[in-house]
């Protein structure tokens, strides 16, 4: 290696080339860099909405979710399938095997699967597939209130859509609240009685009326097309339509039996914004688009579009004001460190050299910038935890050489010679430390689930930086010290005074090392054990949630006008919150949040999305605030907390799966019981929670089958009477709008039912009430399948200061008797199930790592013993950083946990380094005084080195752990982690290390 460093040593234009080079790749990186708010994942998961309305929750699980399911029981590389089927809905997610070689294959197969699947020809549209992924989140959300009716804010919302979809970076604009225009042709009963007319009757007279047909061709010299177009084409037309005419009789026309309005669709669900009704428009990008361009570009239109003096736009959501204001707070407390951390260099080291080792950070940048697009990658809240993490390493790597550097010209070599022995003593450690870490941060390229596809990048971007990294350390970074001006001869302040006040301290350590180890060791022992009886986890922290739900369940059998009007008094409350605490809220009356991607229609249930400002903005957390609601809210009222990262699901979600009904009711009652007992545990509910009053008919078959009338005949009058049936289209401006035949509202009483009339076989009418009995009787709301079994879902939420999921889950397995219930499947979902997952494949994946890092010491350091005293080490930094979460009152969280591997990275090269140093020393120390006295001298002389690393490191970090130039909670775990962490461990490192090796040094 001496001819490649002198090679760039000696011709220093080569290193200004090579830093110029990579910084120019990084310029050209920043304008194809794209920039996001997650990763572009896809959750392997789909999403199958089947939608008939009019058909209960029963008819909808045997007709159209058992079919389905059928067909996706055939299906290979499907992990499991899911489903719930309500009134007038169906909803089936499918989640598809890890790892498969060939998702789309899958996928293709489930579409062709759903599409032989026999569902009722009365369905309007045919399932919908959504393809779940990051990229569905909508990145701007607005509403649209005000109007004297919703006619207004239809029209007006349907012409925005249109104008938003054509975008050009615009995917497509999700609506929710925006009922499609229908031709609405109300049937007065008591008309249809006195001309004796059926339902029947009048669908059928539409259809022998409104038909065009075309007849082909006529072969002359000039070819025409022969059609015949008898199609309504609009209202006026359609009232002239001919029910019934003859000879003797007056003509009975389609007016004097029923009105024909414009009107829209029945309303499944309302949808309210800040308590307003309105609509709700949420627009999602395509994927190659980028959020700050593209809603920078939709605020400019809002700005200029024309709004109706009646309406009002009200911005409910903006993501790129989430994501700026992320990047703004990490590039001005990053630039603070940066600015810190070069003035530590400068006072320290030297001016000129503070400026080369601090020229190594834009290095590594530019190398993420350049490689994140070229692997579709782009710069989004998760590869900024990685460039933060690398950054520190890689100064620290810096610092190493240019201090080895600066230590042979205080010993009097000049600058090329002091740059190539400099190079030369680290080289060996500091490529070992760019290894270690790679290899610390390796597992999480091969951690599963969700949360594996969401942190992959991390490593991703640590390997990118690493790689430039290595290029800049071994070519231009010796080159440039060895070439730098001479003006600065000393630095600032020099580290002669602390470094021999350390070597005094560790020499009176050492004499008494072997009680020194024994009381660190037992100190160490003693501190983990009450840090791990203290310290509390939770995969994202709910303290910094800028966003609640309040989900509100009336009594079944609650009318969905009844649950908007009592939702009111709720909204109002909600309303009274200050106004610098809530930016705005959306209310959803009739749906219930079944998943991150779904919405359950119910209509005795609504949920509330408050959006607060944030954190920073506010003295109240969000959990201060929902305590302050909660007294003034009804028993009906359950509050979640969104943590603000990837989705992981509810906190308690617990699946019990049986055929029978029976069984699995008891087998949920006796899990209610317990988590009804457990501290800490609120908001239980359950799927099964009881029945719903319904009207049943009971048609008498013997008198049916005497007259001559099928019982499917009945059972269309009433659907279509009461429910309406789309009989045809009117064609208007490229549009299809649907023409729906049903009863007048007036007349859509049960009293009524009776009164309806049916053809039989020979054409005459027979009425109801001599066919059918209506009667009273419950009805299940709901029902829940898992892989086609039944199910039953017991969902819950926690006091994050009372308990844990894991204890709560802990809880329920020792008090519930499964054996019981043989047959029985209970299933532990939900943030338990992410957790574990995660967790456990870190684990897993972290001692293949040590066992990499092991054989690699080795390799280095040429000592089995030596190897597992450095690694030994790991747990300093472990330590140090549980202790600063507990003293902060803070629980470790998944980034927490991501910000401890890289502090274990800085601790095993600090250690590795002084290592590798002692181990250079000549051993010829004669007696234990002598021993001592080289050990001593061997670490102060890494003194300087180890205690720059650490200063630059936490300085680096404290502005960002602190918020001085604003505060992300989402990335403080990380921060406080590393600094704290580093900050309380370099002290072990300079002391416990050298007694340990002291106490093996014999046998090294």
């Amino acid at each position: 290696m001496n001819s490649f460093f002198k090679y760039f040593i000696h011709d220093p234009l080569i290193g200004k080339i090579i830093t110029g080079s990579l910084l120019l790749l990084g310029i050209y990186g920043i304008s194809t860099v794209k920039i996001d708010i997650w990763p572009s994942v896809s959750f392997d998961e789909l999403v199958i909405n089947t939608y008939h309305p009019g058909y209960s929750a029963k008819d909808i699980e045997l007709r159209i979710t058992n079919k389905i399911e059928d067909k996706l029981a055939s299906i290979s590389g499907i992990n499991y399938y899911e489903s719930s089927s309500s009134e007038g809905r169906s909803m089936i997610k499918v989640v598809l095997e890890e790892n498969l070689t060939d998702v789309k294959a899958v996928k293709d197969k489930l579409y062709r699967a759903i599409d032989t699947a026999q569902l009722p020809t009365t369905l309007q549209d045919p399932p919908a597939i959504v393809d779940v992924n990051s990229d569905e989140l909508p990145i701007y959300t607005l509403g649209i209130v005000g109007g004297d009716t919703y006619a207004d804010q239809f029209y007006y919302a349907k012409q925005l859509i249109d104008q938003l979809e054509f975008f050009p970076s615009v995917s497509r604009v999700a609506s929710t609240g925006y009922r499609d225009e229908e031709v609405q042709i109300l049937l007065d009963l008591e008309a249809m009685r006195q001309y004796q007319l059926s339902v029947r009757t009048v669908e059928a007279a539409f259809n022998q009326r409104h038909i065009r047909i075309s007849s082909g061709p006529i072969e002359s010299p000039s070819t025409r097309q022969i059609i015949l177009n008898a199609e309504f084409s609009n209202v006026t037309a359609l009232n002239d339509l001919i029910i019934r005419s003859n000879f003797n009789q007056k003509t009975i026309y389609l007016r004097d039996i029923a009105t024909v309005v414009n009107g829209f669709q029945t309303p499944m669900t309302y949808t309210h914004i800040n308590g307003q009704p309105g609509i709700l428009l949420d627009v999602i990008k395509k994927e190659s688009a980028e959020i700050l361009p593209t809603v920078k570009a939709l605020k400019a239109f809002f700005n200029q579009v024309i709004i109706p003096s009646q309406l009002r736009l009200i911005p409910v959501s903006d993501m790129s004001y989430f994501l700026t204001r992320r990047l703004s707070v990490l590039v001005s407390n990053g630039l603070i460190g940066m600015a810190l951390v070069f003035i530590v260099l400068s006072v320290f080291l030297r001016a000129n050299v503070a400026i080369w080792v601090a020229a190594g950070i834009p290095v590594a940048v530019s190398g993420i910038l350049f490689l994140l697009p070229i692997t579709g990658q782009s710069i989004n809240v998760v590869s900024l935890i990685g460039i933060i993490l690398v950054i520190g390493i890689i100064v620290d790597d810096g610092i190493i050489v240019a201090d080895s550097v600066v230590q042979h010209l205080e010993a009097g070599h000049d600058k090329k010679t002091a740059a190539l022995l400099g190079i030369q003593a680290v080289f060996a450690p500091v490529i070992t430390t760019l290894i270690t870490t790679f290899l610390a941060f390796l597992p999480m390229f091969f951690m599963s689930g969700i949360m594996g596809k969401f942190v992959f990048c991390i490593p991703l971007v640590i390997t990118f930086a690493l790689v430039f990294s290595l290029i800049e350390l071994s070519t231009a970074l010796p080159a440039h010290l060895a070439n730098s001006s001479n003006r600065v001869k000393r630095p600032l302040l020099t580290m002669d005074w602390p470094r021999r006040v350390y070597q005094h301290a560790l020499c009176a350590c050492l004499r008494h090392y072997k009680v020194m180890s024994a009381v660190f060791m037992v100190g160490l022992l003693g501190l983990g054990w009450l840090l791990a009886t203290h310290i509390q986890f939770e995969l994202f922290p709910k303290s910094s949630s800028e966003a609640f739900i309040i989900n509100v369940k009336y009594p079944k059998g609650t009318p969905l006008a009844d649950n908007r009007d009592q939702t009111r008094a709720i909204e109002a409350i909600v309303s009274t919150l200050p106004s610098d605490e809530w930016v705005s809220f959306k209310t959803l009356v009739g749906s219930t949040n079944t998943n991150a991607y779904d919405y359950a229609s119910k209509a005795n249930e609504t949920e509330i999305i408050v959006y607060l400002t944030p954190i920073t903005e506010r003295t109240r957390t969000a959990e201060t605030i929902i305590q302050d609601l909660k007294p003034r809210m009804p028993d009906t009222v359950f509050f979640r907390l969104e943590s603000g990262g990837p989705p992981v699901g509810r906190a308690i979600s617990i699946e019990i799966i049986h055929s029978d009904a029976q069984i699995r009711s008891t087998i949920v009652d006796s899990i209610y019981r317990v988590l009804s007992t457990t501290r800490g545990v609120r908001d239980l509910s359950r799927t099964d929670d009881g029945l719903r009053k319904t009207i049943q008919i009971q048609p008498n078959i013997k008198k049916a089958a005497q007259l001559g009338v099928s019982l499917s005949d009945i059972a269309q009058v009433i659907n279509t009477s009461y429910t309406g049936h789309i009989i045809g289209t009117f064609n208007q401006n490229n549009a299809s709008i649907p023409i729906r035949l049903q009863l007048d509202p007036k007349n859509q009483s049960v009293d009524q039912i009776g009164n309806l009339v049916v053809s039989n076989a020979q054409g005459k009418l027979i009425s109801l009430s001599q066919l059918i009995r209506v009667v009273d009787g419950p009805i299940t709301p709901s029902y829940y399948h898992y892989n086609g079994d039944s199910k039953t879902n017991v969902y819950g939420e926690i006091n994050e200061s009372e308990t844990t999921i894991k204890t709560v889950v802990k809880t329920v397995r020792s008090q519930l008797d499964s054996a019981q219930w043989p047959n029985a499947k209970i299933i532990f979902s939900g943030q338990n199930q992410d957790t574990n997952r995660s967790m456990n494949d870190l684990l897993k994946l972290f001692i293949v790592t040590l066992i990499g890092m092991f054989i690699l010491l080795i390799v280095l350091l040429r000592s089995v013993l030596q190897t597992i005293l450095v690694l030994s080490c790991i747990p300093f930094g472990l330590l140090s950083a549980c202790l600063a979460f507990v003293a902060h009152g803070e629980r470790l969280s998944f980034i927490g946990i991501i910000g401890i591997i890289g502090l274990s990275g800085v601790v095993v090269n600090d250690a590795l380094v002084m290592m590798h140093h002692l181990n250079k020393t000549a051993k010829t120390a004669p007696t234990l005084a002598d021993e001592i006295t080289r050990v001593a001298n061997g670490c102060a002389t890494r003194f300087r080195p180890i205690l720059l690393t650490s200063m630059t490191t936490v300085l680096g970090l404290l502005p960002l752990a602190y918020g001085f130039a604003g505060n992300d909670p989402f990335l403080t775990p990380m921060a406080m982690a590393i600094g704290w962490g580093l900050l309380l461990a370099t002290p072990l490192i300079l002391f416990v290390f050298p007694c340990w090796y002291m106490a093996v040094s014999s046998r090294l």
